[in-house]
């Protein structure tokens, strides 16, 4: 008689899809901050795909939230990004993250993303 509700996540995740579709960097990057890491990463593969100049600031402005398994996402997406304009930026937000990091995971990402976009400048 009734229909399956849909979970939290599941909404989650079809509005970060219609988010990114509009191209609505905002909106999108407002999940980054949910605490379900399933819609965390949908929200970075959103803002990857929209792939302009707001959504790599985006990206890399992200790069202090307080969960390490956030931070180590973020430095691997920073390291893929391919807008050039944003690698200065990018690699800024790095280095100061690195500076105060404590997590070895965090840090030995950190240091590839910034290897990654030294070769690419």
């Amino acid at each position: 008689m009734f229909g399956r509700h849909e979970s939290a996540e599941e909404h989650d995740l079809k509005k970060i899809e219609k988010y990114k579709k509009a191209k609505n960097v905002e909106k999108v990057g407002e999940y980054i901050r949910s605490n379900d890491i399933e819609v965390v990463k949908a929200a970075l593969a959103a803002l990857d795909a929209i792939g302009n100049d707001v959504a790599a600031e985006t990206i890399s402005a992200s790069i202090d939230d307080p969960r390490s398994e956030v931070r180590i996402m973020i430095a691997k997406q920073i390291a893929g990004m391919n807008t050039d304009e944003n690698l200065d930026y990018a690699k800024s937000n790095l280095l100061h993250r690195l500076q105060k990091e404590t997590d070895e995971n965090v840090k030995k990402e950190i240091l590839s993303a910034l290897e990654t976009i030294s070769s690419k400048m």
